[in-house]
């Protein structure tokens, strides 16, 4: 393998992995967000039917996620949106009835959904424009080795040519005045 393939894959990596930390980036800050914005989920208690909140914190630990949902598509000026509707959404959480962590209806889910939309969309527009950026500059820096190294091979290419010129002249016999 030459050294252009080895600086092209080295680039490819370090864009790909700056891809990565971006989306990485960009779920933490927005789970950052919404516990800063201290918004309260109301639930109820699939089991025992008992209404109780949950704090921003708590509802970002919760990992289990039931649901189901509505995708629409709604015309705003001249963008198509989608916008999410939910029929259920059900996250596990400790219940103060039953004492044990139990599914629990969120009950506000789409009044939370929609007051964290735009923050989210111009959080992510913000990552896209880092990573845009990022990337950019990951593929400037990596092209002086690219160039050194392709200058490099045309050398060698260069050299190639001029022994197999040199031995194909010494194989003919054939003295051009040297």
């Amino acid at each position: 393998m030459d050294a252009v393939m080895i600086v092209i894959l080295c680039m490819t990596g370090c864009v790909l992995i700056w891809i990565l930390l971006c989306c990485v980036f960009l779920t933490w800050k927005a789970k950052q967000l919404a516990v800063e914005e201290n918004f309260i989920a109301s639930v109820v208690c699939e089991k025992c039917n008992t209404p109780y909140t949950v704090n921003a914190e708590d509802f970002m630990k919760s990992k289990f996620v039931k649901y189901k949902k509505v995708t629409r598509k709604m015309n705003e000026g001249i963008v198509n949106k989608d916008h999410i509707h939910y029929i259920s959404y059900g996250k596990r959480f400790d219940c103060p009835c039953c004492g044990k962590k139990r599914f629990a209806r969120v009950e506000n889910i789409n009044e939370l959904n929609h007051a964290a939309t735009p923050v989210i969309t111009g959080l992510a527009f913000k990552c896209l424009a880092y990573m845009l950026i990022g990337g950019f500059v990951i593929i400037l820096v990596f092209q002086i080795p690219l160039a050194v190294a392709k200058r490099d091979r045309q050398k060698k290419i260069d050299e190639m040519k001029q022994q197999m010129y040199e031995d194909t002249l010494e194989k003919s016999g054939l003295d051009l005045g040297n």
